[in-house]
């Protein structure tokens, strides 16, 4: 597995509680990787992902606090790499979850910003990027030549709350346009272990600063021998 498969792994082994903070964990997942559909009248949302652990992840949540069936199934990728893609599905209360989770507005469309009930503590705000992280996150092994964290967002305006959320705790991050979307990213990594400390992910955190201070040590012996 790679870094960011591990860090993913360990951020959806956090032990589910009733604190509402794991509700923005929850609706950031739904408002980053969910589908709305409406079929006769009816709403049901979908949910894909390549990481196991993930759509367990999202189960979990949605049963706990909810207590709905929710539909798992597995199919391969025809394209590429053909790996696992794992879809869950949710057919019942949806409008009543989407509502309860900030995600859905009264015309049945998805609302793109981030609800300030979702963020109105710094507990919830941790929660909401460990979400974020989770839907869209991607991060380079600290072994790598160089520092990146990135989190994808298909809507600007999401993309730029991320990037305010983010520095709002002085992570220096900064967005960028891409193809079919935005990214949020930070390349200090003295900011990026900040970050993964944030989300909780102290596993992760210990492995990326062993490897940092690996590599400024081996860093500073080629410059010395230059000398």
């Amino acid at each position: 597995m790679s870094y960011a498969s591990d860090m993913k792994k360990e951020l959806t082994l956090i032990e589910i509680t009733k604190d509402r903070e794991f509700l923005s964990e929850l609706s950031a997942l739904i408002k980053m990787n969910g589908v709305l559909n409406i079929s006769n009248g009816r709403l049901s949302l979908s949910f894909q992902t390549e990481n196991a652990s993930i759509a367990r992840r999202m189960f979990s949540l949605i049963k706990f606090f909810y207590d709905v069936h929710v539909n798992i199934s597995v199919r391969k990728k025809l394209k590429l790499k053909k790996n696992n893609v794992y879809i869950c599905r949710l057919d019942q209360n949806v409008k009543e979850i989407l509502t309860d989770l900030y995600i859905l507005n009264d015309n049945y469309t998805m609302r793109i910003d981030i609800a300030k009930e979702l963020i109105d503590t710094d507990e919830k705000k941790r929660a909401y990027l460990r979400g974020a992280f989770l839907a869209g996150g991607s991060i380079n092994n600290p072994r790598t030549s160089s520092y990146h964290m990135e989190i994808f967002s298909s809507y600007e305006e999401h993309n730029k709350e991320l990037n305010e959320l983010l520095n709002s705790y002085k992570l220096n991050a900064r967005s960028l346009e891409r193809k079919k979307g935005f990214i949020v990213y930070i390349k200090e990594s003295e900011k990026i272990a900040e970050f993964i400390n944030l989300v909780g992910a102290f596993q992760a955190l210990f492995q990326f600063e062993d490897e940092r201070i690996v590599r400024d040590i081996n860093n500073s012996v080629n410059r010395m021998q230059k000398l």
